[in-house]
């Protein structure tokens, strides 16, 4: 990742049904409104702080600068969460 960050490419959160229960621990969930919160902070959190080790920076304002795509699938998706922390939203449909 050090690497395609060098040569000037940018990240982005790709995430499932899932929400972290504790470390290296994710379950998989049915997608009420406050599972959808979770989870998008949760996948949002945790690529945030890779990023900012790949980048060696942990300001928030420039781990978003390489780090504003968010993909999920729509049951799990909480977009206005992920647009208000600065994201461009895709959604997936599922089903």
């Amino acid at each position: 990742m050090q690497e395609l960050y060098q040569k000037g490419h940018t990240f982005g959160v790709h995430f499932h049904e899932n929400v972290k229960r504790g470390t290296h621990q994710w379950v998989k969930v049915t997608g009420t409104a406050a599972e959808k919160t979770e989870g998008t902070g949760d996948h949002i959190a945790e690529v945030d702080k890779l990023v900012g080790l790949v980048i060696g920076n942990t300001d928030p304002a420039a781990i978003r600068a390489v780090n504003y795509t968010l993909q999920g699938h729509q049951a799990l998706l909480d977009k206005a969460l992920a647009e208000a922390e600065g994201f461009y939203v895709t959604t997936i449909a599922v089903g």
